[in-house]
């Protein structure tokens, strides 16, 4: 994603930073993807725990939202809506 939408991401994404699952749960309701399959979302729970322990930071929610927001676009269930 351009580095605008990276920030953009970040900051929409400020009340959902508690948890890894927390930021996933945002990003599939703010793309409104049907119900994944149990494999994709181990994948995507997966990435998002990624790279150590979850700090919330802002360098992290920045990567991770961004990162996530592109697999979701990419699954068969987000390519159907």
């Amino acid at each position: 994603l351009a580095g605008n939408q990276k920030f953009n991401l970040a900051t929409a994404a400020k009340g959902a930073t508690g948890s890894p699952e927390q930021l996933l749960a945002f990003v599939l309701d703010a793309l409104r993807t049907s119900t994944l399959d149990r494999t994709t979302m181990t994948a995507l729970q997966d990435y998002a725990r990624a790279n150590g322990p979850w700090t919330g930071s802002a360098t992290q929610v920045q990567n991770k939202v961004s990162g996530l927001a592109h697999l979701v676009a990419g699954t068969p269930e987000y390519q159907f809506v």
